[in-house]
């Protein structure tokens, strides 16, 4: 494939005889830098019905009405899109049951998983959210932290804690400014800082390649 890649680029050059292309020929067959493979901490999900259920404190709430239903259907999405035949508890349901049952969370997480009729619970405690920079009003910048747990079913002969994460979630957006973007509206900063979220929480539970750091 490499062999052929290199004779298609070569005479796309000489036929144009230009030096952009060139020099796009050149940067295509740059090798790409090397990258380690990372295993998943659980390996289990794969074709499981999965419930999310999202923690979220009264000042978050109060703040964030729809905080719970968005970051449920981030992981939700996530976790369809890398994971082979997963399905998800429809999130409203789950909502729907936290708001009818106030003490839903004093509850075992396996008397939850046979509620909503699922193989796993997956636990998200948020910790902290906000889009605004601190000791700013103007300026906007995504903050998340959460911690997560996977808990398994009684049904399964086997139920209890599944998987913990090892250390929080924390997750910045936008990560490479020194301080936080002037936003009209921000919706944008809200929705791309628990998709990040939920792109580091899945990884969790699928094999993925990262860059080696030097």
């Amino acid at each position: 494939m490499q062999y052929s890649l290199t004779l298609i680029l070569a005479s796309l050059t000489v036929a144009t005889g230009g030096c952009n292309l060139a020099a796009f020929a050149g940067y295509m067959l740059i090798p790409g830098p090397p990258k380690k493979t990372i295993k998943p901490e659980f390996a289990g999900l794969e074709k499981q019905h999965v419930a999310v259920a999202v923690y979220a404190g009264p000042e978050t709430e109060l703040d964030f009405q729809t905080i719970r239903l968005e970051i449920s259907d981030a992981v939700a999405a996530e976790l369809q899109k890398r994971i082979k035949g997963t399905t998800l508890v429809d999130a409203r349901r789950v909502i729907r049951y936290q708001d009818e049952n106030p003490g839903w969370n004093a509850k075992s997480p396996e008397r939850l998983c046979t509620i909503f009729d699922c193989d796993y619970l997956l636990l998200v405690s948020l910790i902290e959210f906000s889009t605004h920079e601190m000791g700013s009003l103007r300026l906007v910048r995504g903050r998340l932290k959460a911690e997560a747990r996977l808990y398994r079913s009684l049904a399964s002969g086997e139920g209890g804690l599944a998987w913990r994460a090892k250390e929080l979630f924390s997750v910045v957006h936008p990560p490479e400014t020194p301080v936080g973007v002037l936003a009209q509206n921000d919706w944008d900063i809200r929705i791309q800082t628990e998709k990040l979220f939920a792109e580091a929480l899945v990884k969790k539970f699928y094999k993925h390649k990262v860059p080696i750091e030097p």
